[in-house]
């Protein structure tokens, strides 16, 4: 189980860098706000989210953490990430529509 944590939260972590930069690339051509730094703050959260589970998971020390809420935290900070990307690359979506 914490393998597979491992992976997606990682991987998650990654994607969400590398749009921030090719977001913060796009932005400078196209002159919009620097939304891309609350990137970073989803990547961050996405983070604390696996580091939450993997104490709750890996050690002998019993945590009081609310059931569901890495999960939570995964939920919000892939959302968010989601919809700031959405702000960048919404023209992508009429590029494909317009073919």
């Amino acid at each position: 189980m914490a393998e597979a944590l491992i992976i997606f939260d990682v991987g998650t972590v990654v994607v969400i860098l590398v749009l921030s930069n090719l977001s913060r690339r796009l932005g400078e051509a196209l002159k919009i706000n620097r939304y891309y730094k609350l990137l970073h703050l989803t990547a961050i959260i996405v983070a604390t989210a696996f580091v939450i589970e993997l104490i709750t998971v890996c050690t002998k020390i019993p945590v009081n953490v609310p059931f569901g809420f890495s999960n939570s935290l995964r939920l919000t900070g892939s959302a968010g990430a989601f919809i700031i990307t959405l702000i960048y690359w919404k023209w992508l979506f009429s590029e494909f529509i317009s073919r």
